[in-house]
C-alpha cells in the first residue's frame, strides 16, 4: 500500500503508536526511514528528513538480523524510491508544485492507520481541494 503525504517546507507527519510490521500495540523500538529532496535538473540536494517508525521487539530483531542484503524486503515501511516527489498542477501562468512523500507499507492495517492519522495531508485530498 502506498500513501502519498503532502508537506510544505518541514514535514510534520503523525505516526501511529503500533508496530508497523505486525500492528501490535506498545512497540519498543523506533527504526529510521530516510527521505531526500533533490532539485530535478541538476540533482541538487535540498534536504533530508528522518522519520522514526515503531517496531515491536520481535519485528525489530528480525529486521536487524536479516542482514543488509535482504533488509529492503524485511522493512515494513519504506519511501518509494527514497526521494520526495513533485506534482505540478495548474495552467501555464498559475502552475504550482506540490511536494509529497510516497510511503510504502507492507502491512495494510498499519497503512490504513497511517492514512487515517494523516488524513488532512493526503495528496488526493489536497488536489481535490485545489480543483
Amino acid at each position: 500500500m502506498i500513501v502519498n503525504v503532502v508537506f510544505y517546507d518541514n514535514p510534520t507527519i503523525t505516526i501511529p503508536n503500533a508496530c508497523c510490521k505486525c500492528s501490535q500495540l506498545f512497540p519498543s523500538e523506533l527504526i529510521e526511514v530516510r527521505v531526500a529532496d533533490f532539485m530535478p535538473p541538476l540533482g541538487i540536494h535540498q534536504g533530508e528528513w528522518i522519520f522514526r517508525f515503531p517496531y515491536c521487539s520481535t519485528c525489530a530483531r528480525e529486521l536487524k538480523r536479516g542482514g543488509s542484503f535482504f533488509k529492503g524486503r524485511l522493512e515494513a515501511v519504506s519511501i518509494h524510491r527514497n526521494w520526495v516527489r513533485t506534482k505540478k498542477i495548474g495552467s501555464f501562468l498559475r502552475k504550482k508544485k506540490i511536494k509529497y512523500i510516497p510511503f510504502k507499507f507492507t502491512n495494510e492495517r498499519y497503512g490504513q492507520l497511517f492514512k487515517e492519522a494523516n488524513n488532512e495531508m493526503l495528496l488526493e485530498k489536497v488536489l481535490a481541494e485545489l480543483v
